[in-house]
């Protein structure tokens, strides 16, 4: 009788945060993230490292994981459009940054 043994191999996992042109055939920034991140809670921090980067300004175009109460605090100084979730408490977020966008 033969036993076969699944053995479970630990790979290591990551992304891409990939920001590319506005016909997105470009990128222009690319750094590798963990395969464990989460689009929500480091946005802004990538957006603030491209912002570095740039020597003229520019508007971030995002799907709504840009929409969070950290990312938006560390974006308040660019300029950026995304879709406004309206579920869950995100809708009072909204409210209470309406004065600073």
């Amino acid at each position: 009788m033969v036993i076969q043994e699944t053995i479970a191999l630990p790979l290591k996992q990551f992304i891409l945060n990939m920001i590319v042109s506005g016909d997105g055939d470009v990128p222009i920034f690319i750094e590798t993230g963990s395969g464990n991140q989460s689009d929500n809670k480091v946005f802004g921090e990538i957006a603030q490292k491209y912002k570095k980067l740039l020597k003229f300004e520019t508007t971030i175009v995002s799907d709504s994981a840009l929409y969070s109460e950290n990312n938006l605090k560390l974006m308040k100084e660019m300029s950026w459009v995304t879709r406004v979730p309206s579920e869950g408490g995100l809708m009072t977020t909204a409210r209470r940054f309406r004065g600073i966008m």
